[in-house]
């Protein structure tokens, strides 16, 4: 299985809440990239990787996981208010 297919997998199972995936990947290519956000990657690197790339690209990711926590209690609380 290569990392297209494992996201593609990952993303195929019903989750209760959201898994944010960065694909590191030896492909550089445009065409690579393109294709592991289509299967439903939320980031891409190339190796080799810096670490302070990797640092802050998973800052946003907890910043996004973050909002959907957020967005997930406030939808929880206007169902219950329903």
């Amino acid at each position: 299985m290569d990392g297209r297919e494992l996201i593609e997998s990952i993303r195929g199972h019903a989750q209760r809440s959201y898994t944010y995936l960065i694909m590191l990947t030896g492909r550089s290519e445009k065409t690579d990239l393109v294709a592991g956000m289509e299967a439903g990657a939320d980031d891409f690197l190339s190796k080799p990787f810096d670490r302070n790339e990797l640092r802050v690209r998973l800052s946003a990711g907890e910043r996004i996981i973050q909002l959907e926590r957020k967005l997930a209690a406030q939808n929880e609380e206007l169902q219950k208010a329903n």
